[in-house]
């Protein structure tokens, strides 16, 4: 249910982002990102098995990106943020690997669901 919530929110914040700047190549990014975060969110509310998929996959993604903006020299409060970003992330993953979880959306492992 939280991550259902906190995918849900990211996607509207990112959509009404995306339509208050309507200009600029960062546009089309967040607009996307914010549509992919509330198909997450719903496949999650729905224990939908691609849900799980995308929220894994998407979750990865970012902690490689925001990894990289770490190695990247950023300032002191984007550093902070960054290191909590990787945080959060780490245990959202932590969290959706547990078996529990992952037979509720019906996985049976992680390697034949992402390989």
């Amino acid at each position: 249910m939280f991550l259902v919530l906190i995918f849900g929110l990211e996607g509207v914040g990112q959509l009404y982002l995306a339509f208050q700047m309507q200009n600029g190549s960062g546009f089309v990014l967040d607009e996307y990102q914010g549509i992919l975060s509330l198909i997450v969110a719903w496949g999650l509310w729905k224990a939908k098995g691609w849900g799980w998929t995308l929220f894994l996959v998407t979750t990865l993604v970012g902690l490689v990106v925001v990894s990289t903006n770490v190695l990247g020299q950023p300032s002191m409060g984007q550093l902070y943020y960054d290191i909590f970003g990787i945080a959060l992330d780490l245990v959202f993953i932590y969290y959706v690997t547990r078996r529990r979880v992952m037979d509720y959306f019906g996985k049976q492992s992680i390697a034949s669901d992402l390989l």
